[in-house]
């Protein structure tokens, strides 16, 4: 009940309304034919009409009062269906959620209530394979829970965060999104809420003529691994920026409510998108001693570029993107440690072994090869 009341409705169970608490007594004899709730109008209203069953009963028991039974709305469930990306899926209807009520002008509650389907941008394929590749590269630091060498007391109670974001250069459409491990473990999304120090990330910006919603990025000590592929999205697209986006179209009771069009503006003329460029291949990599991985696949990235915060042993950050015209991927690699406050964190060392800059590039570079391996079309529903 503890799993159902976070995944249906994002609480503990001591925190369920009457409503949603009436619905998960209604699910739990069949659960599996439940989990299509919300996108299913069949599924939904059988629910519908054991969850009013269920408040009938509790009214007539005396364990609810006339008022509450009277009050009682159907509730807007947030995770259906489960699916394969377990640990990854609510971080993208989170964020898909959030637009799609956004581009209707209307509350997250009522899109899940009221029989919408939003179809979206994300390779759920691609997200899965993208799950296995981090772990591997965690794994490989002796990181298999999060915490970042358990044996060395170097490392004691530090977290390694990963965050990946692949997108179209000049169309803005967000492939993959991999905002934590697990979303049980860890709600916030990294990917699209996380401020990572960019240390040397901007550096290519630098001498750079910046238009448009680029014009704050020298001022961004701390961007959001989106905010940065976005912005050497815009260097792959010759300084076109797309503004990214997750939702592609929205139905309701299967007629299009909404279909989503690129939102483009020229952020960098093309002679200082050329400049960046430049300025990328030039310094690749902060270091020296790592050099790209290569990748092995027919649609190789044209740029391939590592830079972070902090150097040598007090390495903070890695950021690693790769980029062509039809892809840019964009790989964060952070470390944090309990701040002094409670609840709070501070930045922290990465492990040194193997090499942050390595993981880094390895991963993207994993990462790449997966996305252009085989063209790939999902919905997430």
């Amino acid at each position: 009940m503890e799993a159902a009341a976070r995944n249906y409705f994002g609480v503990d169970t001591r925190n369920l309304t009457v409503s949603q608490g009436a619905a998960l007594a209604a699910i739990v004899n069949i659960p599996s034919y439940y989990e299509k709730v919300g996108s299913d109008p069949k599924v939904t209203s059988t629910l519908r009409a054991r969850w009013a069953w269920v408040l009938d009963a509790m009214a007539t028991s005396g364990a609810i009062t006339p008022k509450q039974r009277a009050d009682a709305v159907f509730p807007a469930f947030r995770f259906y269906p489960p699916g394969t990306t377990e640990g990854q899926r609510q971080y993208m209807i989170d964020v898909a959620a959030k637009e799609a009520a956004d581009r209707l002008g209307i509350t997250e509650d009522q899109l899940a209530r009221d029989g919408y389907t939003v179809h979206t941008t994300f390779d759920l394929a691609l997200q899965d394979a993208t799950t296995e590749a981090v772990k591997d590269t965690k794994n490989s630091q002796g990181d298999k829970g999060g915490n970042a060498g358990k044996g060395d007391k170097r490392h004691q109670g530090v977290t390694v965060h990963t965050a990946v974001v692949a997108m179209k250069p000049g169309d803005g459409a967000v492939r993959l999104l991999y905002g934590g491990a697990d979303y049980a473990r860890q709600p916030f999304n990294d990917a699209v809420g996380g401020a990572v120090e960019a240390g040397t990330a901007l550096d290519p910006f630098t001498e750079a003529r910046l238009d448009g919603p680029l014009t704050a990025l020298r001022k961004t000590a701390a961007p959001t691994p989106l905010q940065l592929a976005a912005a050497y999205a815009t260097v792959a697209a010759n300084g076109l920026y797309a503004a990214p986006y997750t939702v592609t179209k929205i139905t309701r009771d299967g007629h299009p409510v909404y279909t989503a069009h690129p939102e483009t503006r020229r952020a960098l003329n093309e002679k200082d998108a050329f400049m960046v460029s430049a300025s990328m291949s030039k310094t690749g990599t902060t270091d020296k001693e790592t050099t790209p991985s290569p990748v092995p696949s027919q649609q190789t990235p044209q740029l391939f570029y590592t830079a972070g915060a902090g150097g040598g042993i007090t390495r903070r950050t890695i950021w690693s993107t790769a980029l062509n015209p039809q892809l840019t991927v964009t790989v964060a690699l952070f470390a944090d440690h309990p701040g002094k406050k409670k609840n709070t964190t501070a930045p922290a060392q990465l492990p040194n072994d193997p090499p942050p800059a390595e993981s880094a590039q390895e991963t993207t570079a994993e990462i790449w090869r997966l996305a252009t391996s085989q063209g790939r079309v999902s919905t997430l529903r």
